[in-house]
């Protein structure tokens, strides 16, 4: 079970020193959600990452967060059980790399975390749940899966598409005018 100790270690790994407040909630969450302290910690990088671009954990974005995210999962979670979905579902991100020599395929994708995130670690990415996929060395993704702590992270999503938003118009272009 998570304790404040750790929470704000793995806080502090990623350089966020957080209020004694927003550590107390931190841990209600933890207890409230069966999750461990470091997983939750991932799991804030996630969410702030996907809606809040790195902002620092408040009370306010912490609830936020436990409506959005902890709530709907455990929802899921009550209704997947019976039928042995894994539980400690996660979302994280990082650049895709190859294992070895720079070639790509299904067993030898490794995912780099940022320095902020987890100190630039790598781990395996297994990716024989994802349904479509095109991967690149080099490339951004956000994955949701699975942590199994043997150095695996087994995903089941995975979103690599950033594109930009067009304009609604497109631009007047004259001929050198």
């Amino acid at each position: 079970m998570a304790t404040v100790e750790e929470i704000k270690r793995f806080f502090l790994d990623v350089n966020i020193i957080p209020t004694a407040s927003v550590l107390d909630k931190c841990l209600e969450l933890c207890q409230n959600y069966n999750i461990e302290a470091e997983n939750f910690v991932d799991e804030w990088f996630a969410y702030t990452t996907s809606n809040l671009n790195g902002a620092l954990p408040t009370i306010e974005e912490l609830e936020k967060m436990e409506r959005k995210e902890f709530q709907k999962q455990a929802k899921e979670t009550s209704s997947v059980k019976k039928r042995g979905t894994p539980k400690g579902q996660m979302k994280t991100y990082g650049r895709i790399i190859p294992d070895s020599d720079g070639k790509i395929n299904a067993q030898s994708i490794l995912l780099e975390g940022t320095q902020q995130l987890n100190m630039a670690h790598t781990v395996t990415l297994n990716i024989n749940k994802v349904q479509k996929y095109a991967l690149f060395p080099g490339q951004v993704a956000v994955v949701e899966g699975s942590n199994a702590h043997n150095g695996t992270f087994y995903a089941e999503k995975m979103f690599t598409d950033a594109s930009p938003s067009l304009p609604v118009e497109p631009p007047n272009i004259t001929n050198g005018k």
